[in-house]
């Protein structure tokens, strides 16, 4: 995915890098798509995890077997007994049949927890939002 130049901040209520942001409120909006540095931002939206759709289709490698018909639906609403709403699963694939009846489910949800880079000015931040700042060699030494 290409994201175009910014024409918004999030803090104004619209994205910099996609038509419709995913994880903002009208109540409380996050606001953390994007973290500028010297006039240019640096992308912590999690709709990069959408780029080519390989996340969504990694996991359904990981979930059905091979050549199992498969789809996929995003922001799926789950609600409480009462019916109210509670919130959204990121993503829910699903398998079915050649008559369209469901075979399985897996639900998906999509987190960053770190932001590795080489810019130092950005360590100044050390989080944004629960996602934390880290160095190249910070992130390595986590993973052994």
């Amino acid at each position: 995915m290409k994201l175009n130049a910014p024409n918004a901040t999030a803090t104004s209520g619209s994205s910099p890098f996609t038509t419709s942001c995913t994880k903002t409120r009208a109540d409380d909006p996050l606001g953390v798509c994007s973290v500028y540095h010297r006039g240019e931002p640096v992308i912590t939206c999690p709709v990069r995890f959408r780029e080519d759709w390989l996340i969504v289709n990694d996991a359904s490698e990981f979930f059905f077997e091979s050549g199992t018909k498969w789809t996929s639906l995003g922001e799926v609403r789950l609600k409480n007994k009462a019916g109210g709403p509670i919130g959204n699963i990121d993503y829910v694939l699903v398998s079915y049949d050649d008559r369209g009846r469901v075979l399985e489910f897996a639900s998906l949800e999509v987190q960053a927890d770190y932001l590795v880079t080489g810019d130092p000015d950005l360590f100044i931040l050390q989080t944004v939002n629960t996602t934390q700042i880290v160095t190249m060699a910070e992130f390595l030494a986590m993973l052994s």
